[in-house]
């Protein structure tokens, strides 16, 4: 893959934004540095990084894609209010994946986990709210 300047502006986003952004998120730190970059560029290049391996991709649904810098296994807790995403280190899965395979018989190839829950930033805000 050639290193072009607005691959390197992206990883070098990726790198800089401390969540997993959206590619908007993206788009808007890159614009800093290459001003004249459209939307398009940035999820091309994002597509081309997570097809080379070099970045995870996050589905959560429509509109709600988040990107990864870091490509090992690892699970993630997801914000119901505010929908920050923090990773957790060293997540192992509670089922060996033996037992799932022989459970349903599918070849199993990979999983993601995510748990749901509230951020200490929401939680805050919704004790000093009352809520």
């Amino acid at each position: 893959m050639r290193n072009t300047r607005q691959r390197a502006a992206v990883l070098a986003a990726l790198h800089q934004i401390d969540e997993h952004p959206t590619a908007d998120q993206i788009f808007r730190e890159v614009r800093k540095t290459l001003p004249h970059i459209s939307l398009g560029t940035v999820y091309r290049t994002l597509d081309l990084l997570e097809q080379e391996g070099m970045i995870r991709v996050l589905d959560f649904g429509p509109r709600r894609r988040r990107y990864d810098i870091a490509t090992d296994h690892h699970a993630h807790v997801v914000c119901l209010a505010c929908g920050r995403i923090v990773d957790v280190p060293a997540s192992t899965p509670a089922v060996p994946v033996q037992s799932i395979s022989a459970v349903t018989g599918f070849r199993i190839t990979g999983h993601r986990t995510e748990w749901y829950g509230y951020c200490p930033d929401c939680i805050r805000s919704a004790v000093s709210s009352g809520s």
